[in-house]
């Protein structure tokens, strides 16, 4: 339903206005409940307007840069990192990294994924103005289902 008035939204700004908007929507939901389906989706919708954020993506780059292997890569570990990162330079510094990925994107559409911690939801709603509308989308499935995808997973563990 939210999707629906989020389409009617964009595109009567993109019909009416000169001045550029941009919608940053965050995903929020449990493992496996279709974030990135949903992502997949308005990817779809929208086209080349859509830029797809992970808040794990800042941490995912420093790694690789530091000569991990993208596959070797977990959860653990960009949880230890992150904890880290908080510990020595302050609360909400992967948030921070992730927000400069949105601020410094050309898309109408910035789609963030995994939005977990209170500085991520707090950065998102921080971006409001008059150019930008930040929108959070609660994506929802039951443990049966999250369980079935889980097993098929291949991505991160």
């Amino acid at each position: 339903m939210r999707v629906f008035c989020f389409y009617d939204e964009y595109r009567k700004m993109k019909e009416e206005t000169t001045v550029a908007k941009k919608f940053v929507i965050g995903l929020i939901g449990k493992p496996y409940s279709g974030k990135e389906t949903v992502s997949k989706l308005l990817a779809l919708k929208f086209g080349a307007d859509v830029h797809h954020v992970m808040f794990s993506t800042p941490l995912t780059e420093f790694l690789v840069s530091m000569g991990h292997g993208r596959e070797s890569i977990d959860r653990p570990l960009l949880q230890k990192v992150a904890q880290n990162l908080n510990k020595h330079f302050g609360e909400g510094t992967v948030t921070r990294g992730a927000l400069l990925l949105i601020k410094t994107s050309a898309a109408r559409i910035d789609i963030v994924d995994g939005v977990r911690w209170p500085s991520d939801f707090d950065g998102i709603k921080a971006l409001a103005d008059e150019h930008t509308v930040p929108l959070m989308i609660y994506v929802h499935a039951s443990e049966d289902k999250r369980f079935e995808r889980g097993k098929k997973r291949t991505q991160r563990a």
